[in-house]
């Protein structure tokens, strides 16, 4: 599996991994490859491998998710992406038959500041981004988005592969 993330690329040496790997990218593709690259930064930043911290009690793995918590937090981190870190985490221990009981809070876990301060363009800002388009297919495509709502990921997977064409108009 390449994913751009050396330390994910290392983990699936590891059969157990590259099976959960595996799995994770059935519904999602982008989502096994996220969960794949926050597993490893985990283990890179707790200097564990996958199958310690698989085998690792709550007791133990706990108080090193309380820390990673902390680190994210001071770091910087919004509250959303270390909760999408621990839900990987949480899910390669769900792989190995663990589930962790005791609560893990993430402040503003629910918080997107990155979307707060976003705005609907008008007539006027769409035309200055169609003024801009270099061909006439991306016009289309800023077209197709901004009228008819179309999401970015219809287009085509990550890959290339499986995109709308104009016979699905």
């Amino acid at each position: 599996a390449r994913t751009r993330n050396q330390r994910a690329d290392f983990l699936t040496k590891f059969p157990e991994v590259e099976a959960w790997y595996k799995a994770s990218c059935q519904g999602s593709k982008e989502t096994g490859r996220l969960r794949l690259c926050n597993l490893g930064n985990f283990c890179t930043w707790a200097d564990l491998l996958p199958n310690q911290i698989a085998n690792m009690s709550e007791e133990d793995l706990h108080p090193i998710l309380l820390r990673f918590i902390e680190y994210e937090t001071n770091r910087g981190m919004v509250g959303a992406t270390i909760a999408k870190r621990l839900s990987a985490i949480r899910a390669w221990l769900r792989w190995n038959g663990k589930v962790i009981v005791r609560p893990l809070k993430v402040a503003g876990a629910q918080s997107h500041p990155t979307l707060d301060d976003k705005v609907v363009c008008g007539q006027h800002g769409l035309r200055e981004i169609l003024d801009q388009c270099p061909t006439l297919k991306i016009r289309a495509t800023v077209l197709l988005i901004a009228h008819a709502g179309l999401r970015l990921r219809v287009l085509g997977e990550q890959d290339g592969t499986n995109g709308m064409v104009l016979s699905h108009l």
